[in-house]
């Protein structure tokens, strides 16, 4: 059994690459990208705001992107608004409680979100 720690991390280290490769060899997805960030500077530059979610670990994501948006990330800039759909348990818990977990996102964008934005 020596090694197999080793072996299970090569393993998911090699995967990690593979999918960065077929990343980089997609240009779909990097145009995909490229639109999702225009689309994000330009709601940012108008005035509004980014609203985030995500389950699970997607969740914690969501909250980091947020808190480097609000915050400073690579460089000293104004604050920029976001906002991570994952944080108050009072409104998840009440949007589910109300409505079901599968409107908990939705019901806070229509509360939160602004058309255009």
């Amino acid at each position: 059994m020596a090694g197999t720690a080793l072996d299970d991390v090569l393993h998911y280290l090699a995967q990690s690459r593979d999918v960065i490769t077929a990343a980089i060899d997609s240009g779909e997805f990097a145009e995909a990208l490229v639109a999702a960030g225009e689309c994000v500077a330009s709601a940012l530059a108008t005035g509004g705001k980014v609203l985030l979610a995500g389950n699970g670990g997607s969740a914690g994501d969501a909250q980091h992107i947020a808190g480097e948006l609000v915050g400073r990330l690579n460089y000293d800039r104004p604050a920029l608004a976001a906002i991570a759909l994952t944080t108050d348990s009072s409104v998840l818990t009440a949007i589910a409680n109300d409505y079901g977990y599968p409107e908990v996102f939705e019901r806070q964008v229509r509360g939160l979100g602004r058309a255009g934005e």
